[in-house]
């Protein structure tokens, strides 16, 4: 659907950056803004609508990447949580889906504790 409304969608796997097959909780602060980079790597200087699906990890980098790319227009972050400092980004508009009974990254952080976002948003936590 999102790409049948015109935008180029990227669904970014960012461990190739690393060489990492999984995160780790004690290095994901560290290697962050190496997977970020390589995610803006991929979008270098187009001036393409973007939309950014993330799940888990990615979904906290697609939050971090909409928040200092004004090409991301659209964002859909599956059980990802809300980076340190994005508490009151402006970002474009954004659904953010995630069960509360995840066990790696809990409903809360989803949104983050007082989040305010100014775009369009969606956030939705069910069961499990």
């Amino acid at each position: 659907m999102i790409a049948g409304a015109g935008y180029n969608v990227l669904l970014p796997r960012y461990f190739e950056a690393t060489g990492d097959q999984r995160a780790r909780y004690g290095e994901i602060k560290s290697k962050f803004p190496v997977w970020l980079e390589a995610i803006e790597t991929i979008t270098g200087d187009q001036q393409a609508r973007f939309a950014v699906v993330g799940f888990s990890l990615g979904g906290a980098l697609a939050l971090a990447l909409a928040a200092r790319d004004r090409r991301i227009k659209a964002v859909v972050d599956f059980f990802g949580f809300l980076p340190p400092g994005l508490e009151r980004a402006s970002l474009p508009p954004t659904l953010i889906l995630h069960g509360d009974a995840d066990r790696v990254v809990p409903v809360i952080s989803a949104a983050g504790p007082g989040a305010s976002f100014a775009a369009p948003y969606a956030y939705s936590a069910w069961g499990c």
